[in-house]
């Protein structure tokens, strides 16, 4: 799943404490700026704050370790 979460706007997020559920993993990307509605519209996102599938995750996930695989981003605060 996909989250777009507004700004100022506390967040609470709970993981399901059943075991058969699959584990997750949280990957951030941060869209701000005067024209963010706008980019994320232009992308075919949702612009205000909601769920929504991500059809190509597992593409996503690989793009996002190959990113991390660099051992100097772990000393990064942004990790």
């Amino acid at each position: 799943m996909g989250f777009i979460l507004a700004p100022d706007v506390r967040q609470s997020f709970h993981v399901s404490e059943d075991t058969s559920q699959p584990k997750w993993e949280q990957f951030w990307i941060m869209i701000d700026g005067t024209n963010a509605k706008k980019y994320l519209a232009d992308a075919g996102f949702p612009t205000e704050a909601s769920f929504f599938e991500i059809p190509y995750h597992e593409k996503l996930k690989t793009f996002f370790h190959f990113l991390f695989r660099d051992a100097n981003y772990f000393d990064c605060d942004d990790y």
